[in-house]
């Protein structure tokens, strides 16, 4: 997710402009002399019909929107041309959020379960946006075989449970297993490789073979 600014300056309105001493200023758009009722516009002179939407070629009455090359756009070309809202489809003027591939006007950018304001983690379900809560409860996630909680981001499946990486130890050293493990004979736990028990004629752990017990052995 990202929060932007808008992709252009705000409003500009362009101020009447007099001739100062007895030069009168140039037209930035036709070249000729502004002897009266010209425009000074990011410290340009124009002449109030050559100062023109770069979009429609009309002249500019009242406020104007900056476009992405710093060009004029009047308002009605600039609502045109300003990317929609994905939740409301409404032209984005103003600040927006980035998320998904998709742009949202700040107060659109809500859980669609919920309608909360989406801060920090969100999830995509189907077509709509929903919080972290609103997604678990609608698919609720896989728990812990051993601590309960719920399990994101990295894990370990086997023997049809699931556990955090971080749960998943051996129960005899305790340490993390990340491998070959080996189920303990009562099945309530798992040891690693370095702890599992080796035959007795050969010294090579048990884990994934077959074996027979012999009491005694």
């Amino acid at each position: 997710m990202r929060w932007d600014t808008p992709r252009a300056p705000g409003p500009g309105v362009g101020v009447p402009q007099e001739p100062v001493g007895h030069q009168a200023p140039r037209c930035f758009a036709c070249g000729g002399p502004v002897s009266v009722g010209g425009l000074g516009v990011g410290g340009k002179t124009y002449h109030s019909n050559c100062f023109q939407c770069s979009a429609c070629h009309q002249s500019i009455r009242g406020s104007f929107q900056p476009g992405e090359q710093g060009e004029a756009l009047c308002e009605g070309c600039a609502r045109a041309r300003a990317p929609r809202c994905a939740g409301c489809s409404l032209a984005i003027t103003g600040k927006y959020v980035s998320a998904e591939n998709q742009t949202f006007h700040k107060e659109c950018f809500v859980c669609a379960s919920c309608r909360r304001p989406l801060s920090g983690q969100h999830n995509r379900d189907g077509d709509n946006l929903s919080c972290q809560a609103c997604y678990e409860r609608a698919h609720p996630p896989e728990r812990c075989a051993k601590c309960g909680s719920a399990v994101r981001g990295r894990a370990m499946r086997t023997g049809g449970q699931t556990f955090h990486a971080e749960c998943f130890t051996c129960c005899s050293c305790r340490r993390e297993i990340d491998g070959p493990h080996f189920r303990t004979d009562d099945g309530a736990g798992y040891l690693c490789v370095g702890c599992q028990p080796r035959c007795s004629m050969c010294n090579e752990t048990l884990g994934g073979k077959s074996f027979v017990r012999v009491d005694g052995a």
